[in-house]
């Protein structure tokens, strides 16, 4: 990072007089350079970017304390030859509020100044413009190529070494002659490192960026490559019981224990539970229960006597003894 620093005095008259409160004192104009290189794993439109996202230019600066948005545009600002056209680039406000320390180690030797500052979008960066208590301070930031001309001319990419691009700014502030060495102090302080701090803002975010994306890749991998467990996937389990027809029930492993998912319907007394039931789980291929499953139909099948299905025959009725009466005589005579 390299900077310049340059003194100048004009006359009164020679500023628009809108620009200060007394025109009959002589102002004082100082001008500032500071520049960082960036590396090449950025693209000069990452920096540019992140130059369009005002919150990063007012919140590096070592002064800021807080910023909010106006709507309201001074007539007199927007005419300003520092801009570029308006109608083209539109022109957004804020009012900024630094802390002003001009008693150090004391806590009443600060005070919050609050003023009006302005940015400008541009192509190649952004310009911004403060009006504060007769000091007006113009900036602008720029992303140049390190070898190009302009930056030979104006020292833009000296003792930066042989870099692609750099991110310069050039600061002009203007005030009365007195408050000058005080108003150069605290501008310097505020401008000295911001350059370096926009790009190792944007060194972070890409930096996050990539982390994130890579952890998302990472583990989407993952879920691609781990098997799925057995005891981790739902069964059909088909149940055998003594006194009903066979029936298949939805269930759910966990840890290899089946759990039942019952209705509401379902009868939950003991006399109306049949416990003489036989669970039966599929066998997955290439699963411990096939090995399992094929030693318990050979044990069955060793120890298992097969009846043919027999009717039984039916019991024949009990013998009836029938009691036969002798017949009556037509007429009965009585002794």
């Amino acid at each position: 990072m390299t900077t310049t620093t340059t003194t100048s005095f004009a006359a009164a008259d020679e500023i628009s007089p809108s620009n200060v409160n007394d025109d009959n004192m002589t102002l004082a104009k100082h001008h500032y350079h500071t520049a960082a290189p960036i590396p090449t794993s950025l693209s000069p439109a990452d920096v540019i970017e992140a130059l369009h996202d005002h919150n990063n230019a007012l919140s590096l600066q070592a002064l800021t304390t807080g910023h909010s948005p106006i709507d309201t545009l001074d007539p007199q600002i927007r005419k300003d030859t520092f801009w570029y056209p308006p109608d083209i680039h539109p022109i957004q406000g804020y009012s900024v509020t630094e802390v002003i320390t001009y008693m150090p180690y004391f806590s009443w030797g600060r005070y919050n100044l609050t003023f009006p500052t302005n940015f400008q979008n541009t192509p190649n960066g952004l310009k911004t413009r403060a009006d504060a208590s007769g000091v007006i301070l113009r900036a602008e930031f720029r992303v140049l190529r390190g070898d190009s001309a302009e930056s030979v001319v104006d020292g833009e990419g000296a003792g930066l070494g042989d870099v692609e691009f750099v991110l310069v700014e050039d600061v002009e502030v203007q005030c009365s002659w007195y408050m000058m060495p005080f108003v150069r102090s605290k501008m310097e302080a505020a401008h000295a490192d911001i350059c370096r701090k926009v790009v190792e803002k944007v060194i972070m975010e890409k930096t996050m960026a990539s982390v994130a994306k890579q952890a998302a890749i990472e583990k989407n991998k993952s879920r691609a490559d781990t098997p799925t467990s057995v005891g981790s996937q739902p069964h059909s389990i088909q149940i055998h019981s003594q006194s009903s027809t066979p029936t298949r029930t939805r269930y759910s492993m966990e840890g290899g224990k089946p759990v039942r998912i019952t209705s509401p319907n379902t009868p939950t007394t003991p006399a109306k539970m049949d416990s003489s039931f036989r669970v039966e789980l599929p066998v997955l291929p290439d699963s411990p229960l096939e090995e399992a499953e094929e030693e318990r139909l050979a044990q069955s099948s060793s120890s298992r006597i097969d009846t043919p299905d027999t009717t039984p025959e039916e019991k024949p009725e009990k013998d009836v003894v029938v009691l036969e009466a002798a017949p009556l005589p037509d007429k009965i005579t009585y002794k």
